[in-house]
């Protein structure tokens, strides 16, 4: 006869002689994870955490270890070969309990939670208060990564973020104590909201590890993402916007979110801004847009007419037909409640865009940029930016990216990026109103290439977050 008790009781001396960590986190930002059906999540998923976990890890293998930068497989070697992967077992196991879940309609203030759930039945929406609990198993007895491995969970939860728009300040969290976790020093940075502190200690346990790891390679001459520094001169180093000091998370999240919209570039939100780049802080970035018109027909539409010495102009005109036949450029009727009368307008694609031949597609590409709310010591809240930069992806993302406009109403807009950012010929695809402007902020407009394009955006981000702020 089985003894359940003792049954119970040796499998609880099993679990606790695998136990690497049990940390209770303690939500400071709110969480917007996302169930199979689209609503907030009530449980935070172990999935989401070991994946942010291993691109994490990642960059710093990239940043501190690889030769070959030019994609992720010398990294993956090193991550795969504790955190596993497809076709191999992970050394450790990851369980989440005690998910405590608490609505907060406050949340409906947040102007990136409007701009996401508007028009949608938004009670399930809506981010949430969330705590939980982590435990960290390992499978075997060596515990040579279990300080990478607490550590980089610590950093990658209070700092990265999980669930939905992590980059953008949502899903933080961190331990409600330290005790006897493993990497304690790396906890107590992170309960004090020292993230500078955080990442160095992290670092140099690394380091200590992967005895190896002993380079710091460039972002200039990277493919792939590297984790930021501490200590550079350069803009790949972690920025801390002290002078940003807010009670209330609902004013964080609403500076970070409007810092990062074209409009916060321009003096007159109406402006036209092909010359303004914020792709750079991420793609998509586009949507189609209606514009109210004057009574014409489809047939009337134009495309702007100069496009440089670069033969794209045959792509564009087969490129404009596509659009009208397809629907996604035409003429639409609305009913005009303070006009009292039906209105015209032009229905566009507007935003970023990849041009391949005359086919338009979406491009998806997550931020370089991290930004991070910290919560202090007396509970107010700074903001960091955590830059994770690489130069030659980017370089090719502009290749066939593209941006759409809309002007006067019935000219659609397409410039080709690349051309556009050197001022010697950006003439040749800009209107005069858009030349005027782009000439009166020279420095954001035409940086000349992208690494400096990386460089000033940088910096520009750092700037909006501080105006935003006041």
């Amino acid at each position: 006869m089985v003894n359940l008790d003792e049954l119970k009781q040796e499998v609880e001396e099993l679990i606790r002689s695998k136990r690497v960590a049990r940390i209770n986190f303690v939500g400071v930002t709110p969480w917007w994870g996302r169930d199979h059906r689209g609503y907030t999540s009530d449980h935070v998923d172990e999935d989401g955490i070991v994946g942010k976990l291993r691109w994490f890890l990642r960059t710093v293998y990239n940043r501190f270890c690889v030769k070959n930068l030019n994609s992720y497989d010398e990294a993956d070697s090193y991550v795969f070969e504790y955190l596993g992967s497809g076709n191999r077992k992970s050394l450790y196991i990851f369980k989440v309990t005690d998910s405590r879940s608490r609505p907060n309609k406050k949340y409906e203030e947040l102007n990136r939670v409007n701009v996401t759930i508007r028009g949608k039945e938004q009670e399930n929406l809506i981010p949430r208060d969330m705590n939980f609990t982590l435990e960290i198993l390992r499978s075997n007895d060596d515990p040579k990564y279990d300080e990478i491995v607490v550590g980089g969970v610590l950093i990658t939860i209070a700092f990265l973020g999980i669930g939905f728009s992590p980059n953008r300040g949502f899903g933080r969290f961190i331990p409600a104590e330290c005790n006897d976790t493993v990497a304690k020093d790396i906890c107590s940075s992170v309960i004090e909201g020292k993230i500078i502190d955080a990442f160095n200690k992290f670092y140099e346990k690394f380091r200590e590890i992967e005895k190896g790891c002993n380079r710091i390679n460039s972002w200039e001459e990277s493919h792939v993402p590297l984790a930021p520094l501490t200590e550079s001169n350069g803009q790949d180093r972690i920025q801390i916007i002290e002078a940003c000091n807010k009670n209330d998370i609902i004013d964080v999240l609403n500076v970070i979110h409007k810092s990062l919209l074209k409009s916060s570039f321009k003096s007159n939100i109406r402006d036209p801004a092909p010359h303004i780049h914020t792709w750079i802080y991420g793609l998509p970035r586009n949507a189609s847009i209606t514009v109210p018109t004057t009574l014409i027909d489809i047939r009337d539409v134009e495309i702007k007419e100069k496009v440089g010495e670069n033969n794209v102009r045959k792509e564009i005109e087969d490129l404009f037909e596509n659009l009208k036949k397809s629907g996604n450029i035409k003429i639409i009727e609305r009913y005009d409640k303070r006009a009292n009368k039906q209105v015209h307008y032009l229905r566009s694609p507007s935003g970023y865009y990849k041009l391949e031949g005359s086919k338009l597609t979406d491009v998806k590409r997550e931020s370089m940029f991290i930004i991070s709310p910290i919560r202090t010591s007396n509970n107010s809240y700074t903001i960091s930016i955590l830059p994770f930069l690489s130069l030659k992806d980017n370089e090719e993302v502009l290749d066939n990216l593209v941006h759409i406009g809309i002007h006067d109403g019935k000219t659609i807009h397409i410039v080709p990026l690349k051309e556009i950012i050197s001022m010697n010929k950006a003439d040749s695809y800009l209107f005069d109103k858009e030349k005027e402007l782009a000439i009166n902020n020279k420095d954001l407009s035409f940086p000349d290439n992208v690494s400096k394009l990386i460089q000033v955006y940088t910096t520009a981000l750092k700037d909006n977050i501080m105006k935003e702020c006041r």
